[in-house]
């Protein structure tokens, strides 16, 4: 465990029955985590795959898991939403995945994952939502503050997603 809290932003898709695993998952993440702050939902297609529409969101939190910690209690929570890594193969269809897209100011190379996360600037349904946290947020980093005006940069350039109202 760390000492000091530290603020973790993630991405979370779902294309296999999102109606029960988002959910599931948002209640997972608020009973080992507390508080979870989230986007508004979004309905994207399947990238690189053919496969059934994601919904998508980011959520962002405090803990004072270290990253490894952090980084199991994520997988066990998307196995306890029926993924089984063991039998993917590349791009496809998911039951749950969240993607730790950032963890408080971390940069670089940690255990096998990029921090940021590189798709936070490349996928709009990763920046989309995580501005949207950003823009509720009163209290921001710098660094934070660093990334919500460069994703506001990518937005001011993009047509925006609509939010879906989808109550899941």
């Amino acid at each position: 465990m760390s000492s000091e809290p530290v603020r973790v932003y993630l991405g979370i898709g779902s294309n296999i029955d999102p109606a029960t695993h988002v959910p599931k998952a948002l209640l997972a993440l608020e009973s080992e985590f507390g508080a979870v702050s989230r986007s508004s939902l979004y309905q994207t297609r399947s990238l690189g795959f053919e496969g059934p529409d994601f919904i998508n969101l980011a959520v962002s939190f405090s803990t004072t898991c270290d990253f490894l910690q952090l980084d199991e209690r994520l997988k066990n929570i998307e196995v306890d939403c029926g993924r089984n890594r063991s039998l993917e193969t590349g791009k496809g269809s998911r039951t749950l995945d969240l993607d730790l897209l950032l963890y408080g100011e971390l940069q670089g190379e940690l255990h096998g994952h990029v921090l940021p996360r590189p798709e936070i600037y490349e996928r709009q349904f990763v920046w989309q939502p995580l501005l949207e946290i950003f823009e509720a947020s009163q209290q921001l980093s710098g660094y934070e503050l660093e990334l919500k005006n460069r994703l506001a940069q990518i937005a001011k350039t993009a047509s925006l997603l609509p939010p879906i109202n989808w109550t899941g």
